[in-house]
């Protein structure tokens, strides 16, 4: 699922049967809403290719989409066939194909891997949008994901480090050109120019599962990081904050009760400050906000 930065009640969203992956008669699965998601439109004219994998819409024009489909359609097909990559411009009516982007790359494998997230939109840039891969190289596009320029400098994501698991990548809610991209056991990093300089890894984070952001605790404060991984030196996974972009980490939880499946997807809210998400693999999804807190 990915928002419009400039218009957030656009929503877009693509899926997958996982258990007909290898099935020609697979169905494409994907879909638009334009009321914050009360009401869905289904995508049209879609090929077989467009399985699973990751949507990006622009933040200056909510027509604009991008979707990076999960990589390959038998067990060893990525090893030697580079797949596609799909544009619209007109809201998910009509799509380009856009045969291997950037060279051979492997973006997003398998499409039960939800945590993976290869390509994201910039929250405030129109038409600009990013994709890594997982042999550590950083790809952006200006004119609405038709054309690719790799830039000079990416997150350490590879296979070694299970980043093409739980590797994510995201523009920040509050400031344009700025990026955050986890690299799984390598860490947290972020940028402040696209790559155009060497990625700055946040101190104190030994391996990232997912991230995301919320409102500020403190006015005029940059936007809260919430975090599911480990510490450096920690021995369990935990859900922590950062109030400071990333410099210190505060722990706010562990597994509540024991009893959830595991984590998937954590972000914070953007209207409501303090208060943090958390998806499970199917088992539905909690929501926390600070002791004492009267948000509702």
């Amino acid at each position: 699922v990915d928002y419009s930065g400039g218009d957030p009640t656009v929503v877009a969203w693509v899926g997958a049967e996982y258990q007909r992956y290898w099935d020609d008669k697979r169905e494409s699965r994907g879909a638009i809403s334009r009321d914050g998601g009360a009401s869905f439109s289904r995508f049209e004219n879609l090929s077989p290719q467009q399985f699973g994998g990751n949507i990006a819409v622009s933040a200056g024009d909510a027509d604009n989409l991008v979707w990076q489909p999960s990589y390959y359609l038998s067990a060893w097909e990525y090893t030697d066939k580079p797949k596609s990559t799909f544009v619209t411009t007109d809201g998910g009516i009509n799509w380009t194909e856009l045969p291997d982007v950037g060279g051979y790359r492997r973006y997003h494998r398998l499409m039960w891997w939800f945590t993976r997230t290869a390509l994201a939109a910039d929250r405030f840039e129109p038409h600009t949008f990013y994709l890594y891969d997982d042999e550590q190289h950083f790809l952006r596009s200006t004119d609405g994901g038709m054309n690719w320029e790799e830039r000079p400098f990416s997150p350490p994501c590879k296979e070694a480090n299970e980043c093409h698991i739980f590797g994510e990548i995201a523009g920040s809610p509050t400031e344009p050109g700025v990026l955050w991209a986890s690299a799984g056991t390598a860490g947290l990093f972020h940028s402040g120019d696209a790559g155009a300089t060497p990625w700055i890894r946040s101190p104190g984070i030994e391996s990232v599962v997912a991230y995301g952001f919320g409102a500020a605790v403190e006015q005029s404060g940059p936007a809260v990081i919430y975090l599911y991984g480990r510490q450096t030196g920690d021995q369990a996974n935990g859900y922590f904050r950062s109030i400071d972009d990333g410099l210190t980490w505060e722990l706010i939880g562990r597994h509540p009760l024991g009893n959830y499946l595991n984590v998937t997807s954590i972000t914070g809210d953007l209207r409501i400050p303090g208060r943090v998400y958390v998806g499970t693999s199917g088992g539905g999804f909690l929501y926390g906000d600070p002791v004492g807190s009267d948000a509702r």
